[in-house]
C-alpha cells in the first residue's frame, strides 16, 4: 500500500506540473500587480551600486483605475524588499554563495509580481490604484550602508543608502513626484528596517511639499540575549554592521542624542530604541512571536521545550511592550501573536487578524483607517496568552487555492502527537503542497488521453491521506487549540481537512 501511494502521489505531482489556471488562482492572479524593472544609470548615480558592484534597479507601476476605485496619481508606495544582511568577512562570502541574488542586480528578473499591500485590487490593498515602487534588496546592510568596497569591507560596496537616494530621485525625475503628493514609504524585515531608519531623511532628496509616511513590517528587533549560545547575537551582528558600513549617518537625530556612547549607537538600528524617536507618522506591523528573532536566538523552530517557551513569553512580552510604548497619535501599530515574520506582502495582509473588543482587525483593516484619518494612528494589539494564540486559523489558513483546512501542523508536531504515518506521507508531498492543492490539481484539469488514470491515482491518493488524517481530527482540534496552527516561515503539513 506505501508504494501504491507513491505511485499514486508521483501522478500527482506530474499533473500539479502543468500549470493550468483554475478559477480561484485566476483570482489571485487578478490580484497580483506586475511592475516592470528599471535600471539606476551608473553615469548618474555613480554609487547606487549592489554589493558585487553591479548597478542597482527597481520596479515600477503608475497609478491606475481597479475596479471601479479611481487611479490615485498623488499616491506613492514605495517598499523596499528585505531578506537579512552580512555583518563579516564569513557570513558575506556564505551569503553570496548561498544568496547571490541579495548582492547583485545580474539576476534580478524584467518584471515582480507583488501582492497584498501592493496587490492591484482595491479590496485587498487600500493603496491598490497608487503608484507603485518595489526596490529589490542587493547591498546586504538593511539600507543603512555608505561604504566603498575596500579591505574593511571585505571587497564588497555597501550602498543601500544611495540605492534609496537615486530610486527616489528617478521617480521624482521620471515619473513626477511632486509637490503635494504623499509618500508611504515603507518594507519588510530588513526593507521595513530600512525604511524606519531613513524615513526622516527622505526631505533631503525628494521635492519639497510631498508628505511623507512610514510603513514598517517586521522591523521591531528586541534587545535580548540569544538563548542559543553558539547564536550570533543581534547586538553582535548590529555593532559590526554599523562599524563596517559606515552607517552613523543614519542613526536619527533624536535617536543619536539619546545614545552617545560608541558601545550603545548600535541600539538606533534596533526597532525597540529607534521607533519611539520618530516624529513622522508611521505604521509599524510586528509579530509578538517574530518567528526571524525567536529562530535565531533560541537556534530552532518550534515545537519548544519548557525553557525555550520561556525565553519565548519573555521575547513576547518584549515586543509587547516596545508597541505600547509606541501608543502617540502619529502611529498606528498592529501587533499580532502567531509565529511568523512579515505578513505584508501576501494574503496574510488580510487575513492574519487580532481581536479588539470583540471585533476582528487584519492589517489591511489598520491601514485603510491609518489611511482614512489621515495617517492618524490606532493601537491594535493582541493580548491573549500562550505561545502562537493569535493564530487566525479559520482565516489565514487559506491554502493557494482558498480552502481552508482544519489541521495544518509542522511535521515534527505531527510526529510528536503519535501521527507517525501521515507524518511520512505528509514530508513525501512537500514539495507538492497540500493534499488540497493536489486534489485540485487532479480534478480541476481535463487531460484526453490520461484524464481517467491520472484522475483516478490522484483521487486514490486524496482519500488515503483524507482517511489518515480524519483518524486524528480530534487531535488536529487539540493541536489548533494549542496554538500551533501556524508556522508561516517553515511551511505547512496539511494531515487532514473539511471545507468551511
Amino acid at each position: 500500500m506505501q508504494q501504491a501511494w507513491r505511485v499514486s502521489l508521483l501522478y500527482c505531482m506530474v499533473v500539479s506540473s502543468l500549470q493550468v489556471k483554475l478559477p480561484e488562482e485566476e483570482r489571485r492572479a487578478a490580484s497580483t500587480q506586475t511592475l516592470k524593472r528599471i535600471n539606476l544609470d551608473l553615469l548618474v548615480y555613480p554609487l547606487a551600486r549592489c554589493n558585487d558592484g553591479s548597478g542597482g534597479a527597481y520596479y515600477f507601476a503608475p497609478a491606475s483605475s481597479r475596479g471601479g476605485a479611481m487611479a490615485r496619481t498623488d499616491m506613492w508606495l514605495v517598499f523596499l524588499m528585505g531578506g537579512g544582511w552580512c555583518w563579516d568577512e564569513t557570513s558575506c562570502a556564505s551569503r553570496y554563495s548561498t544568496s547571490p541574488s541579495l548582492m547583485s542586480s545580474k539576476q534580478f528578473p524584467e518584471e515582480r509580481e507583488v501582492d497584498g499591500i501592493l496587490s492591484a485590487d482595491p479590496t485587498i490593498s487600500p493603496l491598490a490604484t497608487a503608484n507603485k515602487v518595489y526596490v529589490p534588496y542587493c547591498s546586504s546592510d538593511a539600507y543603512v550602508g555608505d561604504a566603498q568596497a575596500s579591505d574593511a569591507t571585505y571587497g564588497w560596496h555597501f550602498r543601500g543608502q544611495e540605492l534609496i537616494r537615486a530610486t527616489l530621485k528617478e521617480i521624482s525625475r521620471a515619473h513626477g513626484l511632486s509637490k503635494g503628493h504623499t509618500l508611504i514609504f515603507g518594507g519588510c524585515s530588513a526593507g521595513g528596517r530600512g525604511a524606519m531608519f531613513n524615513l526622516e531623511y527622505l526631505p533631503e532628496f525628494i521635492p519639497q511639499g510631498v508628505k511623507i509616511a512610514g510603513f514598517f513590517d517586521s522591523p521591531m528587533w528586541v534587545d535580548m540575549e540569544p538563548l542559543d549560545a553558539g547564536a550570533v547575537s543581534f547586538q553582535t551582528q548590529t555593532a559590526a554592521v554599523f562599524k563596517m558600513t559606515n552607517a552613523q549617518s543614519r542613526m536619527g537625530t533624536r535617536c543619536a542624542s539619546i545614545y552617545t556612547k560608541e558601545s550603545e549607537q548600535f541600539k538606533c538600528l534596533f526597532g525597540e530604541y529607534r521607533a519611539p524617536t520618530i516624529d513622522l507618522p508611521f505604521l509599524v506591523a510586528a509579530s509578538q512571536y517574530d518567528s526571524f528573532q525567536i529562530r535565531s536566538n533560541t537556534g530552532v523552530s518550534p515545537p519548544y521545550d519548557a525553557d525555550q517557551l520561556a525565553y519565548v513569553e519573555r521575547f513576547r512580552q518584549r515586543v509587547q511592550q516596545a508597541m505600547m510604548r509606541l501608543n502617540v497619535s502619529h502611529v498606528a501599530s498592529f501587533a499580532y501573536s502567531c509565529y511568523g515574520h512579515c505578513i505584508s506582502e501576501g494574503k496574510t495582509f488580510w487575513t492574519q487578524q487580532v481581536t479588539i473588543g470583540g471585533t476582528k482587525k487584519s492589517l489591511y483593516d489598520v491601514t485603510s483607517e491609518w489611511m482614512r484619518k489621515q495617517l492618524e494612528g490606532e493601537q491594535v494589539i493582541d493580548k491573549c496568552g500562550g505561545f502562537d494564540c493569535g493564530c487566525s486559523c479559520n482565516s489565514s489558513l487559506l491554502n493557494d487555492h482558498g480552502v481552508r483546512s482544519s489541521l495544518v501542523v509542522p511535521a515534527d508536531i505531527a510526529r510528536r502527537q503519535g501521527i507517525r504515518r501521515s507524518a511520512r506521507l505528509a514530508e513525501e508531498v512537500e514539495s507538492a503542497g497540500s493534499v488540497s492543492s493536489l486534489m485540485h490539481s487532479c480534478l480541476g484539469r481535463s487531460f484526453p488521453f490520461l484524464s481517467l488514470t491520472l484522475s483516478a491515482a490522484c483521487l486514490l491518493s486524496f482519500l488515503l491521506v483524507c482517511s489518515a488524517g480524519s483518524r486524528h481530527a480530534r487531535q488536529a482540534d487539540e493541536m489548533k487549540e494549542s496554538s500551533m496552527c501556524e508556522v508561516p516561515a517553515q511551511g505547512a503539513y496539511m494531515m487532514g481537512m473539511r471545507y468551511q
